[in-house]
């Protein structure tokens, strides 16, 4: 909403100018309330400033969401985006993306924060995109936890779970496993 709004500033600029009701418009009370003032252009700057902030959680809604393709590997690397993200806002100097990012980092702490609360299927997910592997979750587990035995735990798990699952697979099919060891 905010991204059209945006476009059509000059639009809002030229209805400020060629239409004798619109600071009126604003002056008028509803409910013994005066309405908030036209837009200006530091309304017009911190517009743009959220608009670039949210898109990354856009991208990610749509990514999450997505039913014509596969994503299971992609909720573990738009996470780390997000971290990426709000730790630039909380970090910055800019005052209203510091207020949001604090905010939303808690939240984002909240559900998402407990390295050893992960849905272990997101992991494996990830280890089994060629591009990312067993690399990523390294690189990954210490954006979440600062915990380095916690980290070095939760990579083991899952290599545990990798182990497990091939094991099963060579259970039921011992001329395919012996067939994956043969071809690497």
């Amino acid at each position: 909403m905010l991204e059209i709004t945006i476009k059509y500033r000059k639009a809002f600029l030229r209805l400020e100018d060629e239409n004798s009701q619109f600071e009126s418009y604003f002056n008028e009370r509803v409910g013994g309330k005066k309405r908030a003032g036209p837009p200006i252009g530091l309304d017009w700057e911190k517009a743009a400033r959220l608009v670039k902030f949210l898109k990354i959680f856009y991208d990610a809604t749509l990514k999450f969401s997505g039913t014509q393709v596969v994503t299971a590997n992609q909720p573990l690397l738009w996470m780390c985006t997000i971290i990426g993200e709000l730790d630039k806002c909380i970090q910055g100097d800019d005052s209203l993306l510091l207020s949001i990012g604090n905010s939303m980092k808690k939240k984002f702490d909240k559900y998402w924060g407990r390295l050893e609360e992960l849905n272990k299927i997101l992991l494996i997910a990830v280890v089994l995109d060629p591009r990312y592997k067993l690399l990523y979750l390294e690189y990954f587990f210490p954006k979440l936890q600062q915990d380095e035995s916690l980290v070095a735990s939760m990579v083991n798990e899952v290599k545990s779970m990798f182990l497990q699952l091939f094991l099963e697979y060579a259970e039921n099919d011992p001329e395919a496993a012996q067939a994956s060891f043969s071809t690497t």
